[in-house]
């Protein structure tokens, strides 16, 4: 059996948890150089791993975390699978915090764009815009304008 460094913590949200947190970085925090070569590698890996329970413990955990802590999720969250990190990052583009909901945004242009699952999209925008969620109206609205 091979060992493997997130093998140390309960779960695989304590793993991301404390890697999203810097805790793991040589000065406490990692620099944007060290994020994006090396800890978002890392931090994707545990993501891989989520099961049922993390992806639960997340979504309710996240708006407690740091606004950098966030920010890193979302970029995260175009790694995962969409049936999660969806409505996860919908939720997000609500945030209080201006950093956070517009990296939200972005991970979910990212998503649509990348990946093409216009169609999935649009559901998932018109069930937000049902609830009456201006930002999804929003984005939805732009969605069917490119893609109707």
């Amino acid at each position: 059996m091979d060992w493997h460094w997130s093998d140390s913590f309960e779960s695989a949200f304590d793993a991301l948890d404390h890697f999203l947190s810097g805790r793991s970085a040589p000065r406490g925090d990692w620099t944007g150089d060290e994020w994006g070569d090396y800890a978002s590698n890392r931090a994707g890996e545990i993501l891989a791993d989520f099961g049922t329970s993390d992806w639960r413990r997340l979504s309710d955990a996240w708006k407690g975390r740091p606004s950098i802590w966030q920010q890193r999720l979302t970029e995260l969250l175009l790694e995962g699978p969409p049936d999660q990190t969806v409505p996860l990052l919908l939720e997000m583009t609500r945030s209080s915090d201006g950093e956070v909901a517009c990296q939200a945004m972005k991970t979910l242009g990212y998503l649509y764009y990348w990946r093409k699952e216009y169609q999935q999209a649009r559901q998932w925008y018109e069930r937000a815009a049902e609830t009456g969620d201006e930002i999804a109206r929003k984005l939805l609205e732009d969605l069917i304008r490119e893609h109707p």
